[in-house]
């Protein structure tokens, strides 16, 4: 836990068994902006997430697109996920080699942008 990737891997896991609250005090002590807003979507301050992460995307979003593209994705803003998705393609940011199976991307399953996305990285669609 001592180490960022752990720490924000242990924070990513509590925030996928529901754990919200944990993960946020894990983000929080690791500075990791676009998950403590995740979190803060799931402990009901949706509308708050919402707006930071606007301005987040605003202010720092280019430092990594692929990190808005999840915040967005499980914030439920599919537009603002692909329109930041993109972005990271063109960036060749890191992460991308994730997408067909990202935890954090799975609002995403099922749309065709993503298939469409998938086949421009050349990746094949995740069989779920």
């Amino acid at each position: 836990p001592k180490y960022l990737d752990e720490s924000t891997d242990l924070g990513v896991l509590a925030l996928l068994e529901g754990n919200a609250a944990g993960a946020r005090q894990m983000f929080l002590e690791k500075e990791q902006p676009v998950l403590v807003l995740m979190a803060d979507h799931d402990l009901g301050r949706t509308a708050e997430a919402l707006e930071s992460m606007d301005g987040l995307a605003a202010s720092e979003g280019d430092k990594n697109p692929y990190a808005m593209a999840q915040g967005y994705a499980w914030m439920g803003q599919k537009a603002k996920a692909f329109e930041w998705l993109d972005r990271a393609f063109e960036d060749r940011s890191y992460g991308m080699q994730t997408v067909s199976h990202d935890p954090m991307l799975r609002s995403l399953r099922g749309d065709p942008r993503l298939a469409l996305l998938l086949k421009k990285l050349g990746l094949p669609e995740r069989q779920s």
